[in-house]
Formats: C-alpha cells, structure tokens, sequence
C-alpha cells in the first residue's frame, strides 16, 4: 500500500489529505470491481514483446531474468535469434545516483527516461555494466532491449546504488501503464486451461500435460455411495459453479449419477485401511478440539476450505466443510498418513505428523457434516445400474483424467486448438452438455479469458524451455498459496483470520506463516536447495512455526526444471561488478572467534537476541520476530546470499522484521562493516565457536588497564554444558586481553574451561562466579 501511495503521489501531485481521500475511493471501488488489477493507473509486471520472423507476441513478466539457453522464449514462437523488449515504469524510493548491470548472452540495451544507461554484449553469458546516473524520486520509464545473437539466450538485469551494491530489480517496484487487460486474461486462461485439464483431451505437442485427476481405483473404500452420486448430480445443476471446481457437468441425472458410482464402487481393487492408533494417556481428550486448531494452523487452509476459512485457488484441493459426509475416520487417517497407498497419482503432498495429530485431524474431519452412512443404498449392488454406469463412464471418457481399473481413455479427434476456432457452439464452453457425444461443459471457468488464450495459441507450437518447464511447475504445486515471493503475500490473510478467532494463535499470526521464499535460489547452496524443494530436510530449522514443509511428490524431470527456475530467476552470478568500493578481503589471522563473539552479542549486530545459535536460544522472542539457527549455518546458505542479506533484508524481502547492518560497528577490524559481517560468518562456521549467552548489555567494572591480565580468585560454577555444574572453590580464573580464557581448579591442579568471548560474571545470589 505504501508503494501504490509513492506512485499516487507522484502522478497526480496532491496534496495530502486529498490523496488519503482518493486512496480510500479507489480501494472501495476495487472491492466492488469484478476486474483484475489493470484498473490500477501502474498494475505490477512488465509488458515483454518476443519477435522473430515478422511474428510477436506479447505477454506479462514479474522481472527480467531469464536463461532460455538454444530453447525459445516463448513456446508460440520458433526457435532462432530473437529479439525482445520490455516496457515499465520503474519505481524509484530514493533520489541517488545509480548504475545498471546486465548479466547477457547476446546484445542489450536499457533506457530509462528516453536516456540510454547501458548498452553492450557478450558472445559468452558474462556482466556488462552502464554509466552512473542520477534518478529522483518517483516512476521512470524504463525499456530494456535484447537480440540473441548466437546459439544460446541470457539476461538478467541489475542495479546499484551508494547504499546498496548489485541487486536484481525488484518486481515490488517494477509496474507497466494501464491498458493491457487482454494480456492479463489470456494468462488467467492459461491457467484455469491447465488446472481444469483441458489438455488432457486436447492433445497437443509439445505442451505440458495436466496432471490426472484423483485416482478412482479405490473409491468404493470408506467412502459413502450416496455423497458419490450426489457429487456427479450437482455438477449438472445449472448455475452450480461452486459444485466441483475443475470437473464439468456432463448433464447428468440423480439416475445417470447413481448408475455411475455403482460402476465405479464395483470395480474398486481391495485396500486394507489403517486402523487408529490408540489414544496417548498425555494427549488432550478432546481430539475434535485439537484436529480444528490443526488444522486452522499448520497450512491446509491455504489449499482447502473449511466453512468461511481458507482457499483452494485453481491448484488447491477440496472443501472439506462436510467431510465427514464423505469418508470414514480410517479413511482420512489413511490419506494422511500414507496417501500413496489410496491415490498412486495423488497430488497432495505429505505431512510431518505424529500418529496423535492425524488422531486429532481424523476425529475432526470425520465431525463435519452428516454422519457417515455405513449401509450402502439398494443401487449400488444393482447388475443393470452397474452395467449403465460403465457405458456411462465410457461415453463420457472419464479415463481421460481419471485412472478406473479396466478402462483406458478413448482418442478422440478433438482440436488440437492450433487453428482458430469458428463455432464455439459445440464446444466445451458452450451453454449445454453433450452426454451422447461425451462432451461437457465448464460452468465455473471464466469463458472469455480461455477463448482469449486459445486465441493467442493459434499456430504451431515450440519445445517449452527448462525455465518455463520450471515456471508450470511452481505454479502447479501451488507454492505461493503458502509463501510470500515478489508481490506474493502467501497465506497471510488466512493467517491473520486464524489468529483473530483461535485463542491459542492470538497475536501470533506469524507462526502461521512459512518462510518468504523471495530470493531462496540465491540464498541455497544446492543441495539444500534440492532437500527443501521436495520437503526431504530431516529436521525443521524453525521448529516453533505451526505450519511445515511437507513432501512433494515431483518426478526426477520436474525437480531439475524446478530448481533451474529458482537459480536462474533469484542467482546473482558470480563476479558480480562493485558500485561502491573494491571489496578488500579480510585480513589473514584474524580471530574470527573473538571477533564474531563479540559482533554477534549485545554490544555488535545483537544476534542472539532473535537467533538461536548453537544451544543457545532467545528467550521471550516474538514468533514474527524469531530467527533461524545460525550455527554452521554454510551448511544450507550460501556465503554470497548471507553477505548481501545481512547488509539490507529488507531489499530482498520488503517488510522483512530485520534490521540491516551497513553500519559498522565502532572499534572492531577497523570499523569496516564488511570485515564485521565475514568475521561473523566465519565464527558461526567454525564448530568451536560458542555465542555469548546473555542478550543484556552489562556494566563492567575493571581493575586494570584494558588488555591487561585479568585474575580472579573465587568460588566458580562448572556450567552445566561442560558436563557438571558443581562448583569449584579452589578456582583460578585467568582473563587474557585476546578474550581467550582459563578456569582452573587447583585442588586437582587441571584446566577445567577454556572459553572464548567475556571473562566471568558474579551471580548476584551467593556471589559465586
């Protein structure tokens, strides 16, 4: 809201009071609008035209950052040397001087307010960087241009200030003119053609096959006959869009519908479902109770509904408001715990739950609806019902998006959609169903944004790239139903409802909300990388979040193109030029050690007061506030990304509850913040390193000279970490100037510690040390 205030502002130049008045206009009249955001004067994205052979097209990006590599831009395009060109209106926070940078393979050029800022090319993939120019405040018209000019395709576009050295653009600031809806349309289209699986009867090549429906293999186990055929009825009542999302009606009737789940309740193949675990003595009582609140909070409503909480979204999954109307508890115990085992081709992905919490969903789940009807209706066992039902299922080609036991897909001579369509009167999209010619109709689909899209894939079609492979497949797994990334919000509303109406959440939203994933290809090494995006870490890193990565499914094809998508689109390559200063490693010897230990405390960057390091954890930190553990923390992240992040989080993620640290801090490697932020990493790296323990800024008070000796004659406390916390009265504590120190217990003449950081301090009680 505050970047939509900065662009008001400056477009229309009003005065204070009248801008809160037509803020508050516009967001009413959003409210009421049916339309997407081009009814905004800038909606987010950037306006690309692909050309090659006397052929554009255009579409909507969230940035520029590609890799296509030999592969064409856009798959209605051939492959060859392209040319390409952005237009948008690039947002500017802060009057200052910068640079633009361009990581290219190929030719570039970048314009910003008709001046030209950079222009160049690299034969190999390498950085080509523009002159300085001073940019005020407000929106500057921005065009960068590009032609491939050899076998393979790169660009990634960049800039740098005097506060900040290389950093993508970011899309948060990144917004094109009114007046490309149709754009906006076909790509609503793109999508729902995708998650309602047109493509599935449809066949065309090279495109991205749908996922198939749910498995229908065991639909006869715990499952309740009569909610079946309702189910397939109400598809075929008119205005019922909210019946089923993605499948179509079929127009058929109560008689059809029962003739149908006859069919597929006998053929059903034999699965034994899991039996319920006994109740834990220690697990609360009311298991209903503790399945809503987990339900509420560890992340299913960011795809499933359940009354007025949560969203499905085009690759969400099912209301689950009556559910209990649906299956039996073993069932749903069942899908939680080992969904393969119900659904081979189950899309769902798999979470980390105790056997008491699925206890707890199951019990839950089960209470939603009418009860559960053990005794199947006459119907069901019915030799001719049966026998119409499958005639049914085959004249409606069910197979073609569901797997039935004994039934294959029939090829149909359909449009390929290559050629323009005439007569959308015998199409899918049109008023009525065709049971007889097995054609449906969609009744909740925005019909004129598909026929848009289609439109615009007239002609042949190319090989998609690796990036745009990637790209489907983040969308499809849903991703950003749960995460923050670029002008993402996640799941955050539905947070924000939970935590408004649960007395357990109240005022902790955040631990309902997952990590950002903005920038999370630049900040993973990549193995890391690989474990998180399948959800196979073996332990959380943020163990008091509710919610948690569960484990996807992907196929060995899809994990490599998704993590191709998340390097290219959030990487910085290496050898990145320098705006600011030529970086000066850290000096050799350096004791990163005392150092660290002593940045990381209250007197340095305060880590410790939100970070877990080690055994080390903060105490009374806000759950929006926490942070990771940071010990060996170059394990998972990558020293570029930890360098860039600490510097400015909130350049990466906007609204981020991080301070930056580009202000050194005084009398430490000789205040230089960059030195400060390296010897931090190097300490929390090093496994001998041990974080100070006390958040608390103390008063010391010292006999001697700084850097003298420092001794002490006392009774100590052995800690407890060091295996007894038996006291010592024969102590000899020696504090050297280095912040290296000695404990020493002279009744048996040995070294009992050896530590690293501030030399001791008295107890207030019994004054031992």
């Amino acid at each position: 809201m505050f970047d939509w205030l900065l662009k008001k502002s400056l477009l229309i130049q009003r005065a204070c009071c009248a801008l809160l008045v037509l803020c508050s206009a516009v967001t009413l009249m959003a409210q009421d609008s049916d339309d997407d955001d081009e009814d905004d004067d800038y909606p987010p994205g950037v306006v690309a035209t692909y050309t090659l052979g006397g052929k554009s097209v255009q579409r909507i990006d969230t940035e520029i950052a590609f890799d296509w590599q030999a592969d064409s831009p856009d798959a209605r395009l051939p492959q060859g040397e392209f040319a390409a060109k952005w237009q948008s209106q690039l947002l500017i926070k802060q009057a200052t001087t910068y640079r633009f940078h361009a990581y290219v393979e190929g030719d570039v050029k970048i314009v910003v307010k008709k001046k030209v800022v950079l222009k160049g090319s690299q034969k190999q993939a390498g950085w080509v960087s523009g002159q300085l120019v001073a940019l005020d405040f407000g929106e500057k018209e921005l065009e960068v241009h590009y032609q491939k000019t050899g076998q393979k395709a790169v660009l990634k576009i960049f800039w740098s200030a005097d506060t900040f050295d290389v950093e993508p653009l970011p899309s948060h600031q990144l917004f094109h003119e009114a007046g490309f809806s149709k754009l906006k349309r076909i790509e609503k289209g793109r999508q729902q053609f995708v998650a309602h699986r047109c493509n599935r009867c449809h066949v065309r090549s090279n495109e991205l096959l749908s996922k198939s429906s749910p498995a229908l293999t065991h639909i006869g186990f715990g499952t309740n006959a009569n909610w079946l055929a309702s189910k397939i009825e109400s598809l075929s009542k008119k205005g019922n869009k909210k019946s089923h999302r993605k499948m179509p009606s079929f127009g058929m009737s109560k008689a059809d519908a029962q003739a149908v789940a006859a069919f597929l309740m006998s053929s059903r193949k034999k699965v034994t479902l899991s039996r319920l675990p006994k109740r834990k003595k220690k697990a609360p009582k009311d298991e209903v109770n503790e399945g809503r609140i987990l339900i509420r909070s560890m992340g299913c409503l960011a795809c499933h509904t359940v009354g007025k909480f949560g969203e499905t979204g085009l690759f969400g999954g099912n209301n689950l408001s009556h559910e209990g109307d649906k299956r039996t508890r073993e069932w749903i115990y069942t899908w939680l715990k080992e969904p393969r085992k119900l659904n081979k081709e189950h899309r769902m992905p798999t979470f980390r739950m105790s056997n008491t919490q699925r206890r707890q969903l199951s019990a839950y789940l089960e209470n939603l609806g009418k009860p559960f009807e053990t005794n199947p209706p006459q119907w069901v066992n019915d030799k001719k019902n049966i026998s119409r039902g499958k005639q049914l299922v085959l004249q409606a080609n069910c197979a073609a998006c569901h797997t039935i036991p004994n039934i294959k897909a029939k090829k149909r001579d359909l449009t390929d959609f290559s050629q323009p369509i005439a007569n959308w009167s015998n199409s899918c999209l049109s008023e009525k169903p065709n049971l007889a010619k097995g054609r449906p109709v969609y009744q909740s689909v925005d019909q004129r944004s598909i026929k848009e899209y289609l439109a615009s894939q007239v002609g042949s079609r190319s090989p998609f790239s690796q990036y745009a492979r990637g790209a489907h497949t983040f969308m499809t797994r849903n991703c950003m139903a749960c995460h923050k990334r670029g002008n993402g919000l996640g799941n955050t509303k539905i947070a924000g409802q939970i935590a408004a109406v649960e007395n357990r959440f109240k005022g902790k939203s955040h631990a309902m909300i997952p990590p950002s994933l903005s920038a999370v290809g630049d900040k993973l090494r990549d193995e890391s990388l690989a474990e998180w995006v399948s959800g196979e870490y073996k332990k959380s890193r943020l163990p008091w979040l509710s919610v948690g990565m569960p484990r996807f499914k992907h196929t060995k094809e899809e994990k490599a193109d998704l993590l191709h998508y998340l390097k290219i689109n959030d990487r910085i390559p290496a050898n990145r030029p320098l705006h600011r200063k030529k970086l000066v490693p850290l000096p050799k010897g350096t004791q990163s050690l005392v150092m660290g230990h002593a940045l990381v405390g209250p007197k340095g960057f305060s880590c410790i007061a939100c970070h877990t390091i080690g055994k080390y954890t903060p105490k009374n930190t806000a759950p929006g506030t926490r942070g990771a553990q940071l010990m060996m923390i170059g394990k998972r992240v990558r020293k570029e990304f930890f360098m860039r992040w600490v510097r400015s989080p909130l350049r990466i993620v906007p609204g981020m509850e991080m301070p930056g640290y580009q202000k050194p801090v005084a009398g430490l490697l000789e205040n230089n913040s960059d030195w400060q932020i390296e010897a931090v990493w190097n300490a929390l790296n090093n496994p001998l390193f041990k974080p100070p323990t006390n958040p608390s800024v103390v008063e010391q008070f010292i006999v001697v000279k700084r850097n003298e000796v420092r001794i002490i004659r006392d009774i100590f406390t052995n800690p407890q970490e060091n295996g007894s916390d038996a006291t010592i009265p024969r102590s000899f504590a020696i504090g050297f100037g280095n912040k290296n120190n000695f404990l020493f217990d002279l009744s048996v003449m040995s070294l009992r510690q050896w530590t690293i950081g501030d030399f001791a301090r008295q107890r207030v009680a019994g004054k031992s040390w």
